[in-house]
Formats: C-alpha cells, sequence, structure tokens
C-alpha cells in the first residue's frame, strides 16, 4: 500500500473534501516527493510541461518521473533539454474524456485500456543502470494498479500511431465540416 498524495491548481479542495491527500501548493508537494523519494506523475497539458519539469529539478531533484501527455516525443525532449532521461520512463494511457479537472474523475477509467510506456532512454545507452530498469518496473506496476495494461513503445512509433488513430480523425472531421458548411 503505497501512500498517494498530489498536486491540483483547480479543484484541491474538493478533492480533500473526497478524502484525497492533496495541494494547491506545488512546491509544497514537489519537497513532499522529493522526502519520500515519490515517483512523480506529471499530468498537466502540453503546454505547462517545461514550467513543471522546471519545478521538479528546483524541488525534486532525485525524484523518478512518469507522465501521462497525449504526445510524447515534445515531452521527451523537453526531459533531455533538463537532463533528466536517466531518471523518466514516459506514460500515455488510452482512455480518458473530454472533461477535464476533479469532478471530472472517474473510478475504472483505465480499466483494461492500453497504458504505452516509452523505453527511450534504455536504447541511447549502452548498459542499461539498473535504477532505470527499476523505474521502468515501477512505471509499468502503476499502470497495472489501474486495471491497464502496459504497452512499450518508442515514442516516434507512440507519436505516429496517435496522429493516425487519434488527430487524423479530427482533421478528416473538420474538413468535412468545412465542406458540408459550403
Amino acid at each position: 500500500n503505497e501512500r498517494v498524495f498530489g498536486y491540483t491548481m483547480h479543484g484541491a479542495r474538493a478533492a480533500q473534501r473526497d478524502g484525497f491527500d492533496v495541494s494547491d501548493n506545488m512546491e509544497e508537494v514537489l519537497r513532499r516527493a522529493e522526502a519520500d523519494n515519490a515517483l512523480i506523475v506529471v499530468a498537466v497539458p502540453m503546454a505547462a510541461v517545461a514550467s513543471v519539469l522546471d519545478q521538479v529539478a528546483s524541488f525534486a531533484p532525485t525524484c523518478d518521473i512518469t507522465d501521462v501527455v497525449s504526445v510524447k516525443e515534445r515531452v521527451y525532449d523537453l526531459i533531455v533539454e533538463r537532463d533528466m532521461q536517466g531518471r523518466y520512463v514516459g506514460g500515455h494511457p488510452m482512455a480518458g474524456t473530454e472533461f477535464s479537472g476533479w469532478s471530472a474523475s472517474q473510478e475504472g477509467l483505465f480499466q483494461r485500456a492500453a497504458w504505452v510506456v516509452t523505453y527511450d532512454y534504455a536504447e541511447s545507452v549502452d548498459k542499461v543502470p539498473q535504477t532505470w530498469a527499476s523505474l521502468f518496473a515501477d512505471v509499468c506496476n502503476l499502470v497495472a494498479v489501474t486495471g491497464a495494461e502496459a504497452v512499450p513503445v518508442s515514442v516516434k512509433r507512440h507519436d505516429e500511431a496517435v496522429a493516425r488513430v487519434s488527430h487524423l480523425p479530427h482533421v478528416i472531421a473538420e474538413a468535412l465540416s468545412v465542406v458540408g458548411d459550403r
């Protein structure tokens, strides 16, 4: 039974009322994560990832990191820019809704969903450090605890597949709307 705690900019009081250990003070949560040697899960829009990683670097400089951002290559580039790749394993659960915020959370969302787990760091080194291999296993265990299934993939292959499966239908729908509107 691992302790779980977190940060949210919006909805911390509602989460606390529901019995969760949540704060709206990111520095405080990251300092606690550092003290507990916690695995940090970054779950923010892509536009906020760089800022969050900078705060992780400042307040939790030895914690391992995963994420659930839908675009892996851009996140990995930010990780490499900050020299965090030895303590990062990317992730992307292939489940969700169009809603966001605490009130949109739902139990069982990830049940039987595929959850991409990236391994690019392992391909970039001659010998994979045991610490990174343990982190990879920890992320796969996190995935299993949610009821999802870990699917190892490179960031490039992930982004290509998501572009075909998810983003392309949106582009086609938009084009159809424009044509139909005329």
